[in-house]
């Protein structure tokens, strides 16, 4: 998030929505104390959280929580689900368990007080959720797409409570979601589209196995033509689209591709376990002598098979790591510019499991081979 400035009024209900990636959850981590902010600050009833120890008392006592997933402890009941903050609290046994029975009445669930949460559904599990943010009676509820793991029919329910309860108790809100249609029942409305510096917007993309869209506005009086290969020089490997449409045609073609790509790895993969194998064999047959004389010598055949399944193994290696050392030369800039030590070593680990299943039959042939047969070249 870049220079990110949010005022929200006591008693007022704000819906954020905006795409995967957008910065909505983030927002709320700053705002709820779970993460510092780089820069900035962060208020609440205009005294700053983010220091001790008003932080931990601001986690206690102002802000409620509620999570995509309701991260219910499942060895807990329901009840004793909610009287967890309150313990943090110090409040008093006999407390903890009239509030937390009142709470579950309020969301319908007195029935289901004694239940873990094994034995509720998703929607209950949430609705206990929502109950347990509001334990300590906080002045600021913070909802993280909280209808994000459930159906259409229990979100409705979700919504329609956290609402009502917010009605009833008249406590700030923040919810933040994907779906746009929460801002209906919100007092204000926010679209979530962040806003995002060179050197940031180089963070974003590249990273292994995600696709990143960055939208740029561009200054009047500028060229489009100019700003798309500005774009394309800073992003290796980006695509400048410019319109809906082409936004959709790039990602069907962006399948195809990685489709192909796939059959293209598959079949080579396939290809290389049979080259290992081929030459492994080819290698039995040239030193048969030499694997003879180690048989007679004492070589166990378990051993010798080892030393050729092992050759395969190298083999296959120095395959792999000359096609990662193209990609990091050359290819990376325009096929994927990410390139991670993970990525490398997933690429050796795969050389290796070549080397093994390419090595089996000809390791196999040399632990049945007769040494006298071995040492005459039959």
């Amino acid at each position: 998030m870049s220079e990110a400035s949010l005022r929200v009024e006591p008693g007022e209900a704000v819906a954020i929505t905006g795409r995967s990636g957008s910065g909505k959850s983030t927002l709320l981590t700053l705002i709820g104390g779970l993460e510092p902010p780089d820069a900035g600050e962060v208020l609440i009833d205009g005294q700053p959280i983010w220091r001790r120890p008003r932080l931990a008392r601001a986690r206690r006592e102002l802000v409620g929580f509620v999570f995509q997933r309701h991260l219910l402890l499942e060895t807990l009941s329901a009840r004793a689900n909610i009287e967890v903050p309150l313990i943090g609290a110090g409040v008093h046994h006999a407390e903890r368990r009239r509030r937390a029975l009142e709470l579950l009445d309020s969301v319908g669930l007195a029935e289901r007080a004694e239940h873990l949460p094994s034995q509720l559904s998703g929607g209950e599990r949430q609705r206990v959720a929502v109950a347990r943010a509001l334990a300590n009676r906080p002045r600021l509820l913070l909802a993280d797409e909280p209808t994000g793991a459930v159906d259409s029919t229990t979100s409705e329910l979700v919504l329609d409570l956290l609402f009502g309860l917010r009605d009833t108790l008249g406590m700030t809100m923040i919810v933040v979601s994907y779906d746009s249609a929460i801002g209906a029942r919100a007092d204000r409305f926010e679209d979530a589209g962040a806003v995002l510096s060179l050197a940031q917007a180089r963070q974003l993309t590249g990273r292994a196995a995600e696709q990143t869209s960055v939208t740029v506005d561009i200054t009047a009086g500028r060229r489009s033509g100019a700003v798309a290969r500005a774009i394309e020089r800073d992003f290796p490997g980006t695509q400048v689209i410019s319109t809906p449409q082409q936004a959709l045609r790039a990602g069907a073609n962006g399948t195809l591709i990685s489709k192909a790509i796939l059959v293209i790895v598959v079949i080579a993969l396939i290809v290389g376990a049979i080259g290992v194998t081929n030459t492994m064999a080819m290698a039995i047959v040239e030193r048969q002598r030499e694997l003879g004389l180690l048989a007679t010598v004492g070589w166990s055949p378990t051993r010798v098979a080892s030393l050729i399944l092992g050759e395969g193994i190298v083999v296959s290696v120095l395959g792999a790591g000359a096609g990662l050392l193209i990609h990091v030369l050359g290819v990376s800039a325009y096929v994927s510019p990410s390139v991670t030590a993970w990525g490398l070593g997933r690429g050796l680990l795969v050389g290796i499991a070549i080397g093994v299943l390419g090595g089996i039959y000809p390791a196999w042939r040399v632990a049945r081979v007769r040494p006298l047969k071995a040492l005459a070249g039959t």
